[in-house]
């Protein structure tokens, strides 16, 4: 069996041509569409993986910021028992300067009434 030979003419040809090109189209826009769902799933993804990351770091950062404030409580109630000791040592030391100044004042009167004696005294 042979085939007969199919004869077109050149607008047959052209419609083959056409529907040729219309096909390639199609099938170069469905190519497209597949390569943008694979590049919206794979940004999909990526802004996933983003949120997470963000997520996070952002667990880090308070727990971070807990830690600090947490650090900064204890620094100041160092720094205030530092503070009262500090207090209450110069006012311990400010009592016993004025002891020895009264005391000093006091030695320097008993001197000053034992040369006057000794001068009157001496001048018997």
């Amino acid at each position: 069996m042979e085939e007969a030979p199919v004869h077109l003419d050149a607008s047959g040809v052209l419609r083959e041509v056409d529907e040729l090109h219309a096909s390639f189209i199609a099938a170069r826009q469905l190519g497209v569409l597949c390569s943008l769902a694979g590049r919206a799933d794979a940004v999909e993804a990526h802004e996933k993986s983003f949120i997470e990351t963000s997520a996070a770091l952002h667990d880090q950062l308070t727990q971070m910021d807990r830690q600090i404030a947490t650090l900064n409580k204890q620094h100041d109630a160092q720094i205030n028992a530092l503070q009262q000791q500090h207090n209450k040592k110069v006012s311990e030391l400010s009592d016993e300067l004025m002891r020895v100044r009264e005391a000093e004042s006091t030695l320097a009167a008993q001197l000053t009434h034992t040369k006057q004696q000794l001068n009157h005294t001496h001048a018997k």
